[in-house]
Parts: C-alpha cells; structure tokens; sequence
C-alpha cells in the first residue's frame, strides 16, 4: 500500500458515482455501473491509497415518491452501506445540509445542482460535464463528500470506528 491518504464521496442516486480524493487535492471518480465494481474498485484503492473514511449521502423517501421506487432505492442504499463496510473502510452518512454545507457558489446556469458549480470553480480539470455539455451533478456530489469526509477525518470524526 502506498502511503498516500484518501477519502471517498459516495452518491447512490440513480446518476451518482464514486469518487476518489487523495492528499495532494486529485480526483477520481467511478460513474455507477453497479454494487460489484464498486467493491472491487474500493479494494483496488485500499491497495493504492490510505482510504481514511467513506462518505454516504444519507436519504431517505421524499413525500410523493411511489412506495415501490423509494424500497428499491433504499435496497441499494443498503447494498452499498454492505459493500463498504466489507472493505473494512471507515463509514459516515451524511445528508446532503451536512456535507453541501460552504460548498455553494452563484450557479451559472438554473439546470445545475449547487455543487456543480463549486466543484468547476475548485477543480477545473475534473470532469463534470457529459459529452453534450449536461451536469453530471452525482460525480460533484461525491466529490464534495470526499471533501466532507476530509474535513470529519480531520476534526477526528470517528476516531478509527465504523458507522457513525
């Protein structure tokens, strides 16, 4: 294992994604494939990075969500929080007032998340646009809860145990 310390963001949304932030300020991220190669990417990490904590957004059914959607998506969830606590990774939930919190910037175009913006103005050359110029809002996310998760590891957030 290299001794280079990380973090992750996780957004389990239907575009969310998986991203990666090392000591020195670099981003990489994992669009959602599915639950598998997120495990098997988190392990290839923990054999190129010190990963010191993992950041879930936490969410929960939204008034007027159908019953069925809001189960399955709450069933991914728990496969996720499952894949990560087998790495052995240390784990927060976030919601997205915790980790959005001093993150926004005035928003540019009406269509984007606030983190989009923010994560343009902070790291121009990570990749937050699609191939037609559309927000891919779920990689900003995960990165700012990458950061978060810096931020926690650094106020002692944990102190080296599992779920908070």
């Amino acid at each position: 294992m290299i001794n280079i310390k990380a973090w992750v963001g996780v957004d389990p949304g239907a575009t969310g994604a998986m991203v990666l932030l090392d000591d020195f300020g670099h981003p990489v991220y994992l669009d959602w494939v599915d639950e598998i190669l997120m495990y098997k990417m988190l392990l290839f990490y923990q054999d190129c990075y010190d990963i010191k904590m993992v950041v879930l957004e936490k969410l929960w059914a939204r008034k007027g969500n159908a019953s069925k959607s809001s189960t399955t998506f709450q069933q991914h969830v728990g496969a996720l929080r499952a894949v990560i606590k087998l790495t052995g990774l240390p784990l927060i939930e976030a919601t997205p007032q915790q980790w959005m919190h001093r993150r926004v910037v005035a928003k540019k175009n009406r269509a984007d998340k606030p983190s989009v913006p923010y994560v343009e103005a902070r790291y121009p050359g990570f990749n937050v646009r699609g191939p037609k110029g559309g927000a891919k809002d779920g990689r900003a996310d995960a990165l700012c809860m990458a950061e978060y998760a810096r931020e926690q590891f650094q106020k002692g957030a944990l102190d080296g145990r599992g779920v908070q």
